[in-house]
This record gives structure tokens, C-alpha cells and sequence, in this order.
């Protein structure tokens, strides 16, 4: 509903992309093709996901989420 950032895999590594969707309060992940795969968001009644900023990740398959409070490390689970 509302995408604000993207993120790519390092390199020419053929692995997902993340959107950050500030509107929906999540983060959505999908194929080097653009095909949608799934998505993240915080247990409900959490708030770590409000006033989304920014989404990163690194080669160690670490995704981090930055908001207008904090920044999160997740680990990804395997697809």
C-alpha cells in the first residue's frame, strides 16, 4: 500500500528482493522476476513495525529493518 524502500541481494546473486511497505506495516519479499513470495510483519498488537523507514540485506541473509524508533536484525528463515 505503500512501498518506501527496496532492497537487493549482494552482487549478481539471483536470491529475493524486499520491498518495505510502510502503509501496510510489513515487509514483502519476491523473486529476482518480481514474483511475490511472502512477507513479514510483526506479531500482532506489535508496534515494530510502525513509521517503516528503510530495509537491508546482507550477505549473511540478515534482513534489517529500520523505523522511526529502532532498527531490527532478523535472521531468514529458508524458503
Amino acid at each position: 500500500r505503500g512501498p518506501i524502500a527496496l532492497t537487493l541481494p549482494p552482487g549478481n546473486d539471483p536470491r529475493p528482493l524486499y520491498v518495505a511497505d510502510l502503509g501496510g506495516e510489513r515487509v514483502l519479499q519476491f523473486t529476482p522476476d518480481g514474483v511475490y513470495q511472502r512477507q513479514f510483519r510483526p506479531p500482532l498488537g506489535s508496534e515494530a513495525f510502525q513509521g517503516l523507514r528503510d530495509v537491508f540485506l546482507d550477505a549473511n541473509q540478515r534482513l534489517y529493518v529500520l523505523t522511526t524508533k529502532a532498527l531490527y536484525r532478523y535472521e531468514l528463515p529458508p524458503e
